[in-house]
């Protein structure tokens, strides 16, 4: 998937390939092959897969459960952000209690949050659409609430298809990273 056909309504594929050798430099090999399937400008099936650590996510998003949001978000949360977006002073403060780690694929990160192996996932840089579909797809099966960095749902197929950074988290952890973001103005 490149670029969004004006005359086309139909199913989309969108396929990303492992990261640039920028995120290989900065630490453990992780990368991801990720399919995802956008129907009607939403992720509905996601495959991400690390051959390195032999990590397989996949989800269908009819499938997708409740998520038991009854967790007390005062407690430590990790939050799982590109290698370069740990602990810069550039990159937005996350409020008491988090705590960064730097996870070198994007759509790797998404896998890894729908499978409930960190908090959230956070990022200020923007995102092709097919480097993160498939693992919105993961991650909305799970229950997740999923936005651009500035709060708005995402929406996927769209003459640009670019995704304004990332905010995914449980529900109640999102509202409180969201409104801690929006602090910021």
């Amino acid at each position: 998937m490149t670029t969004r056909r004006p005359d086309y309504c139909g199913p989309v594929f969108g396929s990303s390939t492992p990261s640039t050798e920028t995120e290989y430099s900065r630490g453990p090999l992780e990368y991801s092959v990720s399919v995802g399937l956008v129907v009607d400008g939403d992720p509905t099936v996601g495959v991400v897969y690390d051959p390195a650590n032999e990590d397989l996510f996949q989800a269908d998003v009819t499938s997708a459960g409740e998520i038991d949001d009854v967790s007390l978000i005062s407690e430590a949360f990790r939050v799982l952000v590109g290698r370069g977006e740990a602990g810069v002073s550039w990159s937005l403060p996350l409020p008491r209690g988090g705590a960064t780690e730097g996870i070198g694929s994007v759509a790797y990160r998404l896998g890894l949050l729908a499978s409930g192996q960190g908090d959230a996932v956070t990022t200020n840089y923007g995102r092709n659409e097919w480097d993160v579909a498939a693992g919105v797809a993961c991650c909305t099966a799970a229950g997740l609430q999923i936005t651009d960095i500035f709060g708005e749902p995402l929406q996927f197929n769209q003459p640009e298809p670019w995704v304004r950074g990332l905010l995914v988290a449980r529900p109640a952890l999102h509202r409180r990273l969201n409104a801690h973001f929006k602090s910021f103005g």
